[in-house]
């Protein structure tokens, strides 16, 4: 699991570079990952259509909500590799990752009243739409920079 994370996190981060957030970009002097986090803000607030009162307490909360997934993730994350499991560890893991869904689905469901307080049920719900939204145009524009890269190695070769 954390090689995934590491894998999606290195490709957003080297996605940065090409999302058409120019201006929260340009303006923006961090990380990529600081970027990517400060264009995700710009296009879920853009997309919800949130005021600056709701706008702040939203990533407030949707901070503190994360803060809170990444630390059940970590205390989960398997002691060995898949390949490095004996069949008994790997049904122990299995059944611990039943516990971390449980603990998760449950985060999710105290912080949904959270965000439900904040922005309604319904901008909840057009919440989840843009994050994937956001997600898929980032995909999208890593995969285009790679196609473009990989042509301009062809033609200098």
């Amino acid at each position: 699991m954390s090689k995934i994370k590491f894998i999606i996190g290195t490709f957003l981060c080297l996605s940065i570079y090409s999302l058409s957030f120019a201006q929260v970009l340009d303006d923006f002097d961090d990380s990529p990952a600081a970027k990517v986090e400060q264009a995700r803000e710009q296009f879920i607030t853009e997309k919800l259509n949130l005021s600056n009162q709701e706008a702040d307490a939203f990533w407030k909360v949707y901070y503190e909500y994360k803060d809170k997934e990444e630390k059940i993730k970590y205390n989960y994350r398997p002691a060995k590799g898949l390949r490095n499991m004996s069949d008994e560890d790997a049904h122990t893991f299995v059944l611990s990752r039943f516990e971390m869904d449980s603990k998760l689905l449950q985060l999710k469901k105290d912080y949904y009243q959270e965000f439900q307080k904040i922005i309604g049920s319904k901008r909840v719900i057009q919440y989840t739409r843009a994050e994937k939204a956001f997600r898929q145009e980032v995909l999208r524009r890593f995969k285009e920079n790679r196609k473009r890269k990989l042509k301009r190695q062809g033609r200098n070769e």
